[in-house]
């Protein structure tokens, strides 16, 4: 979900079978964590058997109380209880369109929108704005991925070495200073450091 979101997308998750969401212990504890990172739940109707297992899934979410629960029972076709937030609820009712519903029934249904020439640069106007937003993102995505891919292409890998004290010894009995092996020592942090 955080990735969709960082490129300005939306993410829908729909199911006609509630189990979907409960069928296992694993499945209910990442149904719940989406389910509580959504900012709105649309539920339509179900059947009375399908309750308990909604009620479940909501209890980390503010729960539906008895009545929220008949009204989603009782919901006639269309209409939807809606959670909002743990204490803000409604129900909505969508109402489809004449035309609307004779796009779907009438096997001839021609749309008077998008056909012909004019149907074209009305196609166009409908969807330029969503266009321009989706050319938009993919060049952001692009550039990120540019950036990830220069980043990891100047990392070079930082080989560390343990020193023990056998190492100081050929130092300490010449009686040399250490500092040189010292000095490569911070070099290399500083490398790894600016690597990081």
């Amino acid at each position: 979900a955080k990735r969709i979101r960082k490129y300005n997308g939306m993410q829908i998750v729909i199911t006609q079978n509630i189990k979907d969401f409960v069928g296992s212990e694993e499945i209910a504890r990442k149904s719940t964590a989406i389910i509580n990172a959504c900012q709105y739940s649309f539920i339509f109707a179900l059947a009375p058997n399908d309750i308990q297992d909604l009620v479940k899934l909501y209890e980390n979410a503010g729960g539906i109380n008895e009545s929220e629960q008949e009204q989603i029972v009782q919901a006639p076709r269309g209409q939807a209880f809606t959670i909002m937030s743990p204490t803000s609820r409604s129900t909505f009712r969508v109402e489809t369109g004449e035309s609307m519903i004779r796009m779907f029934e009438d096997r001839d249904f021609v749309s008077r929108y998008f056909v012909g020439g004019e149907g074209k640069e009305k196609w166009e106007e409908f969807i330029a704005a969503s266009r321009d937003a989706h050319k938009q993102a993919v060049a952001e995505r692009r550039r990120a991925e540019d950036f990830e891919e220069e980043a990891a292409a100047t990392q070079q890998p930082v080989a560390f070495r343990e020193f023990e004290r056998a190492d100081y010894a050929p130092a300490q009995a010449a009686e040399a200073p250490i500092a040189p092996k010292a000095e490569n020592i911070m070099r290399t942090l500083e490398n790894f450091a600016r690597t990081v």
